[in-house]
């Protein structure tokens, strides 16, 4: 759709000081707690500073309108990392709305598409049979 002269596509971006576009995330993937929005990249990259993890994908279980993330991670092999270390490291250094209420859980590897994108979807309903299980 065009609009105001703007290709709207759903993805969020930026453009740089050189005009290049960066392509972030999918608007349809934003989260959402107590009325504040933000990319499930923001805590991703503060997951991923650690050393040990290879990877991870944030996803939430949606409860009264506010989404409860819960963190999906790839670990190194013989790594000594643990999923409170990840909790800790990411609780204290994002906001309060940002924060991994739902914990954070190892993985040996992520669904994937054909094009090799993580399926959040299947990672969306893991998550909230997680959430059920320790809520009941």
């Amino acid at each position: 759709v065009i609009k105001d002269g703007w290709f709207h596509t759903g993805d969020v971006g930026y453009f740089d000081e050189e005009g290049h576009l960066f392509v972030l995330d999918r608007r349809v993937n934003f989260l959402r707690y107590q009325g504040s929005h933000f990319s499930p990249l923001d805590i991703e990259m503060v997951i991923n500073e650690l050393e040990d993890v290879m990877a991870s994908t944030v996803v939430p279980v949606t409860i009264l309108g506010s989404d409860i993330i819960h963190a999906f991670v790839i670990k190194k092999p013989g790594s000594k990392l643990s999923e409170k270390m990840i909790v800790d490291h990411v609780n204290s250094r994002v906001s309060d709305y940002k924060k991994l209420r739902g914990g954070a859980y190892f993985v040996d590897n992520f669904p994937l598409t054909i094009s090799g994108k993580v399926m959040r979807y299947e990672l969306k309903v893991k998550a909230q049979k997680i959430y059920e299980e320790n809520h009941k």
